[in-house]
């Protein structure tokens, strides 16, 4: 009887409309500087650590410039990063996808954040599509707002561990 289990956790990155997912310092009026996640086709793509614990995923930087720092849902509903001290616990879910059962390396799917939140775009800041024009901003932030369009990620699988 073999005792290998499907490798749950892996490296990888994300994309959006083909554009690299990277963290991006920001800073807003009354609150300061701090880090998020945003699409940026003018950046290379930030590697995390997804690591399965307690039937979710948590998200890692592998990054060298905010390795160890925790992708989280922030107070304000924006999907940001911050070190694991001060990171709030946030679980993520690929709306009941398994990335052990990928048979490639990449699949697009929407991220949740648990208890079924849908990452979306972040487009009432001037981020994200513009739905008139049809046009793209070059840089997309993400949140999790009910009422705006659902992400649909680009997950790229790396290395299996």
């Amino acid at each position: 009887m073999s005792t290998d289990r499907p490798k749950k956790s892996f490296i990888g990155s994300l994309r959006y409309n083909g554009k690299p997912g990277c963290i991006e310092w920001v800073f807003k009026e009354g609150r300061g500087g701090y880090k998020r996640l945003v699409v940026n086709a003018n950046k290379s793509p930030t590697t995390f650590d997804f690591r399965w614990e307690n039937d979710s995923y948590s998200m890692h930087v592998r990054d060298t410039t905010h390795e160890g720092q925790l992708v989280h849902l922030n107070s304000h509903g924006e999907i940001a990063v911050s070190p694991a001290n001060e990171a709030t616990n946030t679980e993520f879910d690929f709306s009941g996808f398994s990335p052990e059962l990928l048979q490639g390396d990449s699949i697009k799917l929407p991220i949740l954040v648990k208890p079924g939140q849908p990452i979306t775009l972040d487009i009432k800041t001037g981020a994200g599509v513009i739905v008139s024009s049809g046009e793209r901003e070059k840089k997309i932030y993400f949140k999790t707002e009910r009422t705006k369009p659902v992400a649909v990620f680009t997950l790229n699988v790396i290395e299996r561990h």
